[in-house]
């Protein structure tokens, strides 16, 4: 299987920031957007066994994340691991989404790509990279004035 990531967030311009950083971490990957805002929720006979990691924000526009993890994580058999990226520096949250079973945790202010290669290479060693080096690359924070995280 290729090295296939899902992105789950309902900011298209949060989603394009994580999308340049993993392009920056893994350029072979193949990464996918969805928008819960204007696509609602996955189908019943989602392939989410064909992602190797899943990238979510722990709110999806009035849905929230942590609940679809855990519904879905229960239904599915070969649910692929999950970090969740959030806006909201809450350890509750946090501590809820490790409980549920999620491989990470990570806050979308000051997210770096050298941060999330290390949170992949962690949850998939048998995956590591072949990029030793990353190129600069702005922060999350200051990547775009309409990505910003309060």
């Amino acid at each position: 299987m290729s090295f296939r990531i899902l992105i789950l967030d309902a900011f298209e311009a949060h989603r394009n920031v994580v999308v340049k950083f993993l392009y920056n971490v893994r350029p072979e990957a193949e990464v996918h957007q969805f928008d819960p805002s204007r696509s609602g929720r996955p189908h019943e006979d989602f392939d989410w066994a064909g992602y190797k990691l899943i990238i979510m924000d722990s709110r999806l526009g009035e849905e929230n994340g942590l609940q679809w993890f855990e519904e879905y994580r229960k239904s599915v058999e070969d649910f692929p691991p999950v970090v969740f990226l959030s806006s909201e520096n809450n350890v509750e949250i946090a501590v809820s989404a490790m409980k549920l079973g999620a491989s990470d945790f990570l806050l979308k202010k000051g997210l770096k790509p050298q941060r999330l290669k290390q949170a992949i290479a962690e949850i998939l060693p048998e995956d590591k990279p072949h990029v030793d080096m990353l190129p600069d690359v702005k922060p999350l924070e200051q990547a775009s004035s309409t990505a910003r995280y309060s």
